[in-house]
């Protein structure tokens, strides 16, 4: 059984959720494409919330992987992703 305690905090994130998705896709959208470390730079989501959430939006048929790389500020390389081209007309 669900505590009231759980559903307040499910709720309480909901909405942030979608917040980081707009931002996240917003970030795509104004650089064409992204990485996950340059999305998190951008709006400050912290990288793992980023990388979780692109995931979401991947398997979702939103964002997909372009196959260009870009090393980070760690001089680690990254795929970058981009808005999936069936939904860049909509």
């Amino acid at each position: 059984m669900v505590s009231d305690t759980s559903l307040a905090a499910y709720y309480s994130v909901l909405p942030y959720s979608d917040e980081h998705k707009s931002a996240i896709l917003g970030v795509i959208k104004s650089r064409g494409n992204a990485t996950v470390s340059e999305i998190s730079d951008d709006t400050g989501i912290f990288h793992k919330t980023t990388q979780n959430i692109l995931s979401t939006l991947r398997t979702a048929g939103i964002v997909n992987d372009t196959g260009a790389r870009r090393k980070n500020s760690r001089g680690r390389s990254e795929v970058a992703v981009a808005i999936s081209h069936a939904l860049e007309t909509v």
